[in-house]
């Protein structure tokens, strides 16, 4: 399986008219129109490496992304954290050897236009970086899963994805959000070990519950805390402690700030 780069003139052409090219998208079964739209070849090939198959695309879509944690960080694990950085390595994967896939992840063919910056702003980020790096890594439609598979990988472990399975598919992007995207300190394992065996913890105790909730929640107030306390200090089973004492008493105190606050999200509906 070759892996491509977009190139970098390719891609600032399309991002720049993405208002009239993004109906192709819609359209196009496959990616034969960014080839014609050129008069070169758009993509450079990066690497080749053996061949795989991304997830079934499943209609609870965080058991999909989950899936595709796993095997995208597995088999392009020799990628280095500035190439998986870099837009031309996705945009690359997205517009080609998996534009298909993208395409039928997001329900393309079954979609109605509506209008031209409705539906073209997300094309640029599923397809390409929007808003940064920092954000393009979490929201592009295959960087976010290398880059959550690459943020819980223990290579130290038998079951090197434990983590990942303990944070569930249940809405997923809200926890990938919080979890890795919203908080610098997860790029620190240990903070990221505690946080998701707490998570797992609370739920197997008290069974499933809105993310927003109490993990988005707790990730706030340990947010707070690392204010006052380098929570490098910590170790993850404190951490973890942390987290657990915290989400229970949300759990034991709900209808009273239920009650008190009647926005407070405690009836989120959860994802099916």
């Amino acid at each position: 399986m070759k892996l491509y780069f977009m190139k970098q003139s390719a891609l600032d052409f399309i991002k720049a008219n993405i208002k009239t090219l993004y109906i192709n998208y819609y359209r196009e079964k496959t990616n034969q129109w960014i080839y014609d739209l050129f008069d070169y070849d758009p993509f450079d090939v990066f690497k080749e490496v053996p061949d795989f198959e991304l997830a079934r695309i499943s209609e609870k879509k965080g058991e999909t992304e989950l899936e595709n944690s796993r095997i995208l960080y597995s088999h392009l694990i020799n990628v280095s954290e500035s190439q998986a950085a870099d837009e031309r390595l996705w945009a690359g994967l997205c517009n080609s050897t998996f534009y298909e896939y993208v395409r039928n992840r997001w329900d393309y063919d079954k979609l109605s236009l509506t209008n031209d910056k409705k539906d073209s702003e997300p094309i640029t980020s599923r397809f390409f970086f929007k808003g940064g790096i920092v954000s393009g890594k979490f929201r592009n439609t295959l960087a976010k899963c290398w880059w959550v598979g690459h943020a819980v990988y223990q290579a130290r472990e038998q079951e090197k994805f434990e983590l990942l399975y303990k944070l569930g598919p249940d809405d997923f992007s809200s926890k990938v959000n919080d979890l890795f995207y919203s908080y610098t300190f997860a790029s620190n394992i240990k903070i990221v070990t505690g946080i998701i065996n707490a998570w797992k913890e609370i739920t197997d105790k008290y069974g499933k519950l809105p993310t927003r909730s109490y993990l988005r929640r707790a990730i706030q107030y340990l947010n707070a805390l690392g204010g006052g306390v380098l929570l490098d200090v910590y170790n993850e089973n404190e951490i973890k402690k942390i987290m657990t004492d915290y989400m229970t008493m949300l759990y034991e105190n709900k209808e009273s700030i239920v009650s008190s606050d009647p926005n407070a999200p405690f009836e989120d509906e959860l994802e099916e």
